[in-house]
Order: structure tokens, then sequence, then C-alpha cells
């Protein structure tokens, strides 16, 4: 962590999410640029997390976004994991990924993920490297990263 850690609050759901925000959380990394229309479809087709920050006029701002992809055999596959470049290292991340991976819709399933480069931050979060940019977490790792 490099900054004090924020209050971020995470919500699940697609109503919960701020899709102008998410668009442009996703616009400012190289692999989540895509149609706005693109987004809200994936977003309609999956399971919606974001990290939201109180303002000072009451509202909430959403601050980061995450995305998963069910299957019906009891997998899952974690994408679009994003935090607002300015607020990164203030564990808003770890505190949406033990969400996500705290779910109860994804208890007893067997995940995946891929990065090009936050390796060491996911393993901290239990999941593992299974090549060079693909990670699983397995379904018996639930209190991995919950220290």
């Amino acid at each position: 962590m490099t900054g004090k850690p924020l209050p971020g609050i995470v919500r699940s759901g697609g109503g919960a999410m701020q899709p102008e925000r998410v668009a442009a959380l996703l616009r400012s990394v190289g692999w989540g640029r895509r149609p706005a229309e693109q987004i809200a479809r994936e977003m309609a087709a999956s399971l919606c997390f974001g990290v939201f920050l109180p303002q000072p006029d009451g509202t909430e701002r959403q601050v980061g976004f995450a995305r998963v992809v069910l299957d019906s055999a009891g997998a899952y596959h974690l994408c679009d994991v994003v935090i607002e470049e300015a607020l990164r290292g203030r564990g808003l991340g770890t505190k949406l990924v033990q969400a996500v991976t705290g779910d109860q819709r994804l208890q007893g399933r067997f995940g995946t993920l891929e990065t090009g480069d936050a390796h060491r931050f996911y393993e901290r979060l239990g999941f593992e490297r299974c090549g060079l940019e693909r990670m699983h977490r397995r379904p018996d790792n639930a209190d991995a990263g919950r220290k």
C-alpha cells in the first residue's frame, strides 16, 4: 500500500453501477477500451462489483469496477478489474477483489483471471499462477487474503 487506506464501499449488482464511470474507468486502461454499447452488454450478462467513495454532497462516486462471468459448471472468470489511477495503492483493489471472492454466489467455484503485470497482487488474494498471464483460485482457497 502506498498511501492512507480509503473508506471505499463495495456494492454488487448492475443497478448499483454508474455506467458512465465504468466506461471511463475501462477507457483509462489500454486493455479496457471498447465501445460503451459492448460494455453495457457485458455488464448485463455478468456479476458486477464496484467500489464507491462518499462525496461531500452525500452522493457516492464509483472509483473501481470488477466483472465476473459465470458458467453453469462451477467456474468463474474475474475480469475488468480496475481502480481509478489516482487512487491505486490505497487498499481499494484489495477490498474489491476480497468482496468478489467472498461473494456467496462464487463459493465452491473454481476461479480464473488473466493479468500481464499484477501477479503478486492476486497471489496475496489466493490466486495461483498457471501460465504467463493466467491465474486460478481453487475453491478450497476461501480464507486466502483475508488477514
